[in-house]
């Protein structure tokens, strides 16, 4: 008699301990988009402030050693 591998008397053997393998569509998590742009813009305005206080510290550095200083000679 030939029978297929996966018949319904097979499938109902199978013990209820063993898991089933997902797909991997069904493992990843799907994101909005505007989720996805936000944290792109978040990303972005830290790049840029990290730029900006890089090419500001000719401006910070004496403003913060002078901020220092007076508190050292006045406290």
């Amino acid at each position: 008699m030939n029978t297929p591998a996966n018949t319904p008397a097979d499938l109902e053997a199978v013990p209820e301990s063993i898991e089933l393998v997902a797909e991997p569509a069904a493992i990843l998590p799907v994101v909005p988009g505007y989720l996805l742009m936000s944290l792109a813009v978040g990303v972005m305005a830290f790049i840029a402030l990290v730029a900006a206080l890089y090419l500001a510290r000719a401006f910070f550095v004496p403003l913060l050693i002078g901020i220092l200083a007076s508190y050292a000679l006045h406290p």
